[in-house]
């Protein structure tokens, strides 16, 4: 199996990917129920030919958001020339992660990053009660989540991980109309993961995969996140 950047042989060598240990599968699914943040589209499927109808295969359309349920922002998000899609090798999207929990209920500071006990070059994934609460189950947009601060981002990014990523919406509060924590990570170069569920994820170490459709000038895709480990005291 070949090594997934960050990890070292042993770790490889430890963790199988044909009989993994422990997968936890952090993606919303994509459907009717999945909400969407104000001002996007909502997820459609649409069934043009089916068994139902005398047709002799099922076939169906898509419509949504770039921004849907699971996704990654890039750069060019918000960065003005910033990189896109098309722009990384597609291990970019296969990292080393840590798991951190947020005890605060409103906010991510730069308390609750130093708090997490973060590594150096990992992802950083948030745990906060977004995900206890499950507020991405609900259909409907849910304004009152836990959001990472201005200076949370820059802490963040003083640890110079590959990505970030939260069980919310938006990285950013909803009244914020500067996204003042995009800006920050994403003009790092530091990509953004949003929509995370991580109800059933432990805190610690684990590999995280989040490879994004090949969208020819993307700035951000719909994603099928999933975290690898090794079980208890990972």
């Amino acid at each position: 199996m070949p090594a997934i950047p960050g990890q070292s042989s042993q770790e490889v060598k430890e963790f199988n990917l044909d009989n993994p240990t422990c997968i936890y599968d952090i993606s919303l699914a994509l459907d009717r129920n999945t909400p969407a943040y104000p001002g996007d589209l909502r997820f459609l499927r649409t069934v043009a030919l089916s068994f139902d109808q005398g047709d002799d295969c099922e076939l169906s359309s898509l419509a949504l958001s770039a921004h849907c349920g699971t996704h990654l922002d890039l750069p060019a998000h918000f960065i003005t020339g910033g990189k896109r899609i098309g722009d990384y090798p597609p291990e970019r999207f296969m990292v080393p992660a840590q798991v951190a929990v947020v005890d605060d209920p409103h906010r991510i500071d730069t308390a609750a990053v130093a708090a997490g006990g973060f590594e150096p070059g990992r992802a950083l994934l948030f745990k906060t009660r977004n995900s206890a609460e499950r507020i991405l189950s609900a259909r409907e947009f849910q304004s009152d989540y836990v959001y990472l601060t201005a200076a949370g981002a820059r802490a963040c990014a003083a640890l110079e991980p590959p990505l970030v990523g939260i069980d919310a919406l938006s990285i950013d509060p909803p009244d914020a109309p500067d996204f003042p924590a995009h800006r920050e990570l994403l003009g790092r170069g530091i990509i953004i993961l949003e929509g995370i569920d991580l109800a059933l994820v432990p805190p610690g170490n684990y590999t995280l995969l989040a490879l994004p459709l090949k969208i020819g000038g993307g700035e951000a895709s719909p994603v099928r996140a999933v975290l690898l480990g090794r079980g208890a005291g990972q």
